[in-house]
């Protein structure tokens, strides 16, 4: 469950900060590795047959991207429907995110 805080800065703008829990973080690395392992080429293993560590060593930065592009998408589309009165009007922008080991 993610935590959503609302902050005013403006009459009509509103800045949303938006906290994952580790285990949903885990929990979406693991299904990127997942789905990594399958097509991942490392060399020395077949497709498919690549150990973990490898998988980060060569692939790590490629997961990173991809969790964090389905974390804030995900999570910023809960914590908006989860906060009462916000009426969203266009796009959210996104313009920090912290993602650390």
């Amino acid at each position: 469950m993610i935590s959503a805080t609302v902050a005013e800065i403006a009459p009509c703008q509103k800045q949303l900060k938006v906290e994952v829990p580790l285990t949903e973080v885990q929990a979406e690395f693991e299904a990127v590795y997942g789905e990594l392992k399958r097509k991942a080429h490392v060399p020395g293993f077949r497709v498919g047959f690549a150990p973990r560590d490898l998988l980060e060593r060569y692939h790590g930065s490629t997961a990173r991207e991809q969790v964090i592009k389905r974390l804030v998408g995900r999570s910023l589309e809960e914590a908006i429907s989860s906060q009462k009165g916000l009426d969203v009007v266009g796009h959210p922008e996104v313009t920090e995110v912290q993602f650390e080991p």
